[in-house]
């Protein structure tokens, strides 16, 4: 079942404590209502029921719920008849050529754009497009060309997208920002956005060429008569959604696509309470942008919470700020809006620092006048202390650490002064411990700062053996019995140990650290994108990890974050930093 989701007005009573959340919405009917409430399951979430039924009535227009089962029976189901509304679509989405308007991009677009509500929106549903099998008339292959209706016939399809508009519609017309998918009441009132922006800071401006290929492809759509959703307003927070033969779905103001916890990068593995403050600004702004609110403003109970704005426009508008700006390898997304957001003043996060020196830690200034506070590699020992203490984060950790995270203790069976070997979540989740001990905004080093921090005085002759057995390492079985090829599926892997063949070489470095260059050694390093995590094999960082795109942006070798590095043949460990 396809789930929209709805901001809580005010904070709500969740566990004892005010929050902010995002209640879901299954249907309109008061008994599905109330099934959402007993379908509710997070097991960090305790909702009262009565604030489930209140905020889905208020989502509506229809506050409190006491009023909303006769407003039901007496208003909406009238509507529903009167205007052949006559069976939900639950789980039909709103697909278009295997692109898809959200749920949410649809209501931000009929209920907070300066545009008026249209007539309805092609999203293709119950309409067979044709979008490999393209119809083109400027070239005819060596044969007549064939009319759009005769290969339409022929092709057996509601509706062909002629070729030369592939990548234009594909890649640029598919937004709810134009026209091009919108049937207004009066063509006087169509506009045609573009979402294609220029390159080495000129200025935005429409092309009227692909304006007009836009005018084209939305002449063909009108003809076709499927394939168009038909929009009615119920009132100024609901809007009805009308296929063919009846079917229906709605929106409503304040929609959101999914539960705001399944949006933290670092979910399951790591709740955002586990993570340090200084790593945890994608989820502070992810908080802000979702709520409108950060999460210590929760306490403003008699503060509406949401914020009117159309997320589609605010990204359009940033993506032209950015290249009008100068801009040339785009940053993701969220990272583009933080960023605009910041800029316009209207966000901003707050990044503890901290000045005295923590025993262990190495000062070292960066070329941007930047001071970072280093540590050598975490040993064994001191990942063991923070693992086995008894504060309520190492025990939570440990306790709820996840299952498909890899043991960690199989491949760290040797003395404690040795590099420790670890999952990307348990670096995240040490570097959090060592920041509620002491203070600091302790975090990894991000790829730019450890390319600049450390030398690279190395010359690897063979790099043959990153990815098969050699030497460096020795995995061997609960019995002892030495693994040839750990490559191989085995339905034992996670009690498989690994440990070095030799003491590890560390190599003194400029500033004070020391590198160990053992060819299936590696760090971690800060960037994470929600799966894998950035890493550096110092013995190879030369010929294997430093590929400069453009300016200081870089790309660094990835790995997934649950593993220590052993289905690899490596062992990947990490340092911590903070800033001055």
């Amino acid at each position: 079942m396809l789930k929209k989701f709805v901001l809580s007005r005010y904070a709500v009573e969740c566990n004892g404590s005010p929050r902010f959340v995002a209640i879901p919405v299954v249907g309109l009917n008061p008994d599905m209502i109330k099934q959402g409430y007993r379908d509710l399951q997070r097991s960090d979430l305790s909702l009262k029921k009565n604030d489930y039924l209140n905020r889905v009535a208020d989502a509506i227009g229809i506050y409190p719920w006491g009023k909303y089962e006769s407003f039901y029976e007496n208003n909406i189901v009238p509507f529903l008849e009167q205007n052949t509304l006559t069976f939900y679509a639950q789980d039909h989405g709103v697909d278009l050529l295997g692109n898809r308007f959200t749920f949410r991009s649809i209501a931000d677009r009929l209920f907070f754009s300066d545009r008026p509500i249209p007539k309805a929106i092609f999203t293709g549903y119950g309409c067979n497009i044709d979008h490999e099998y393209f119809y083109n008339p400027s070239v005819a292959f060596g044969k007549p060309v064939k009319s759009y209706d005769e290969i339409v016939s022929e092709a057996n399809v509601d509706l062909l997208i002629p070729f030369r508009h592939k990548n234009n519609f594909l890649g640029i017309f598919n937004n709810l920002l134009g026209d091009v998918f919108i049937l207004n009441h009066s063509h006087e009132d169509d506009r045609y956005i573009v979402t294609s922006y220029p390159q080495n800071g000129e200025k935005y401006k429409t092309n009227e060429s692909m304006i007009e290929d836009a005018k084209e492809l939305k002449k063909l759509m009108l003809q076709c008569a499927k394939g168009w959703i038909e929009i009615i307003p119920f009132n100024e927070h609901l809007i009805f959604l009308k296929g063919p033969n009846g079917i229906y779905d709605f929106v409503f103001k304040h929609l959101r696509n999914s539960d705001f916890e399944d949006q933290s990068p670092f979910r399951p593995y790591l709740n955002h309470d586990r993570i340090p403050s200084v790593m945890n600004e994608t989820y502070d702004f992810a908080r802000w942008l979702y709520f409108g609110r950060k999460e210590d403003d929760s306490k403003k109970k008699q503060q509406d919470a949401r914020r009117s704005y159309w997320l589609e426009e605010l990204q359009h508008h940033a993506n032209i700020d950015f290249y009008e700006s100068g801009g040339r390898i785009h940053p993701g997304h969220e990272n583009l809006l933080k960023n605009y957001f910041e800029k316009m003043g209207e966000y901003s996060y707050t990044k503890k620092t901290k000045s005295d020196q923590l025993p262990g830690f190495k000062e070292i200034e960066l070329a941007n006048g930047k001071v970072l506070f280093t540590s050598d590699l975490i040993t064994i020992g001191e990942f063991s202390e923070f693992y086995n203490d008894e504060s309520s984060h190492s025990k939570s950790y440990r306790e709820g650490r996840h299952p498909e995270n890899d043991i960690w203790e199989t491949v760290n069976l040797e003395p404690d002064n040795y590099p420790v070997a670890v999952t990307y979540y348990d670096a995240v989740a040490y570097c959090r411990w060592v920041e509620l001990k002491h203070n600091a905004p302790v975090r990894l080093l991000s790829a730019i700062e450890w390319y600049e921090m450390f030398d690279n005085p190395f010359k690897v002759s063979d790099l043959n053996g990153l990815n098969r057995w050699s030497d460096d390492l020795i995995c061997f079985t609960p019995a002892n019995d030495v693994i040839e090829d750990i490559t191989k599926p085995r339905n034992d892997f996670q009690e498989i140990y690994v440990r070095f063949k030799n003491p590890p070489e560390m190599i003194p470095q400029s500033n004070g650290l020391q590198l160990c260059i053992n060819h299936h050694f590696s760090e971690w390093l800060l960037e994470f994108n929600g799966h894998d995590a950035a890493m550096v094999t110092p013995s190879l960082m030369k010929p294997l990890t430093l590929s400069f795109l453009s300016g200081d942006e870089l790309s660094t070798p990835s790995f997934s974050a649950e593993s220590t590095g052993k289905y690899k043949y490596q062992k990947i460990g990490f340092r911590i930093c903070y800033e001055k």
